[in-house]
């Protein structure tokens, strides 16, 4: 017994010896192959998956986003027009923001009065809507009341209100007429870089209608002109800018500056400028808003008939109308549009909804300051044609997005717990050309 016993122990301690002698090596290799990975769970707890030589290696990618559950909500939007803009906007909200956050929009006809806002609200009310974003901004104080009535958030594309204390109202978000002012004076400042003198159409639209941004505008486009060439005007440039008539501004100089406001909804509007420009005398010619479109024909004319180059700046968006502008080439080779200003649409429309998103998720103080609506402000942009052309390569994929899906997040207290009035406008002002351009590959 003792000899099967000891025979048994011999066996047994030789398979050990000979398992020990093959282990040398292969351990080292396992451990090379062995793959760890480590990841954060939703409950912040560490986990751990090793593999071994000769498994299928599988990693999990490190989760860094918080993950939270989207409840449904469906928002109304206003517009004020329906034109390439708003369908632009339209389908960024329903095409990626929509399905991004579980939301459902609602949208409008050509909401153009206060009474068809005060309907529009009703039946968006009737249909379930938790919030509204409006664009008709001739009436906001009226249209804050009635939001507020039936207690649903609204977020405005319009400066502030005077009733903006009002529980739902979130705020508003618009280009600041500050920012609009720099740009053209950037724009100006630009064009005039040359050396050379210039003649200059000021197209003023509602500089003296009471629109704000185009007498600032206006106003810092006249700046310019008198600080870079030394001129003396006949009036105060206050008065200059308010002019609701076409106004020749006496300079003190052989210089020429025609002031010409208004809107191209009147028969004589297109006649009236262009009659001035086919006088030879203007080669530059800055607009406040995107009718300056209206006198391409004109531009054109002048330059054939004249043979020289008139250079165009103005206000727009990125949209057809201003690619057909940069992509038509004029009789001296050179885009028929030299720079623009333009007010992002996407982004605008991306923080109105990422305010309202925070209010009807259960956080409106995060984007209201002291108890009242805040009035943020988009980024304003200036634009060569060839940043132009590059632009117009947004907002065709979730991956070429102006405003992306995670920009949004930023903003959004169930992502970002530290988001704050003053963050969120501080990240609006980082969308910038370059700095989008090169996030989506586009640079």
């Amino acid at each position: 017994m003792k000899k099967i016993i000891c025979l048994i122990m011999a066996v047994a301690l030789a398979a050990a010896l000979m398992a020990c002698g093959k282990t040398a090596e292969p351990e080292t290799k396992a451990t090379e192959a062995e793959v760890t990975t480590q990841a954060q769970t939703a409950g912040g707890e560490e986990t751990q998956a090793e593999t071994a030589q000769g498994e299928e290696t599988q990693t999990e990618e490190p989760t860094t986003e918080k993950q939270v559950e989207l409840n449904p909500y469906k928002i109304a939007v206003a517009f004020t027009q329906i034109n390439a803009t708003a369908l632009a906007q339209q389908e960024y909200l329903e095409k990626y923001v929509g399905p991004a956050f579980n939301v459902e929009f609602m949208f409008s006809e050509a909401v153009d009065s206060a009474d068809v806002a005060m309907t529009f609200i009703e039946n968006a009310y009737a249909a379930g809507c938790d919030a509204i974003m409006n664009f008709q901004n001739s009436s906001v104080e009226q249209i804050n009341a009635k939001a507020n009535e039936v207690g649903m958030y609204i977020v405005s594309n319009s400066p502030a209100a005077e009733n903006d204390d009002l529980p739902y109202v979130v705020g508003h978000v618009h280009g600041a007429v500050e920012d609009s002012a720099a740009a053209y004076k950037h724009m100006v400042e630009d064009f005039t870089s040359d050396g050379e003198d210039h003649n200059v159409v000021i197209i003023s639209a509602g500089a003296g209608l009471g629109n704000s941004q185009h007498y600032e505008c206006t106003y810092a486009m006249l700046e310019v002109l008198q600080d870079k060439y030394g001129l003396s005007y006949n009036d105060s440039i206050e008065n200059l800018a308010s002019s609701r008539g076409m106004t020749q501004v006496e300079t003190g100089t052989d210089m020429k500056i025609l002031l010409y406001p208004g809107y191209p909804n009147s028969d004589t509007y297109v006649s009236g400028l262009s009659a001035e420009l086919q006088s030879g005398e203007y080669d530059l010619v800055l607009g406040c808003n995107q009718a300056t479109t209206n006198f391409a024909v004109a531009i054109d004319e002048v330059e054939r008939a004249y043979n020289f180059n008139v250079k165009v700046g103005y206000f727009t968006s990125i949209d057809d109308a201003a690619t057909s502008a940069v992509t038509t080439i004029d009789s001296f080779g050179n885009p028929s549009v030299d720079s623009f200003v333009i007010n992002p649409g996407d982004i605008l429309v991306g923080a109105m909804f990422a305010s309202l998103y925070n209010a009807i998720s259960g956080n409106p103080d995060c984007v209201r300051t002291n108890g009242v609506g805040t009035d943020y402000f988009s980024p304003i942009w200036v634009a060569d044609p060839d940043t132009y052309l590059k632009l117009t390569e947004l907002n065709h994929s979730e991956d070429t997005l102006e405003m992306s899906i995670d920009d949004i997040k930023d903003l959004l207290y169930i992502y970002n717990e530290d988001v704050t009035p003053a963050s969120f406008q501080d990240k609006l002002y980082t969308l910038l050309p370059d700095t989008i351009l090169e996030a989506r590959g586009l640079k």
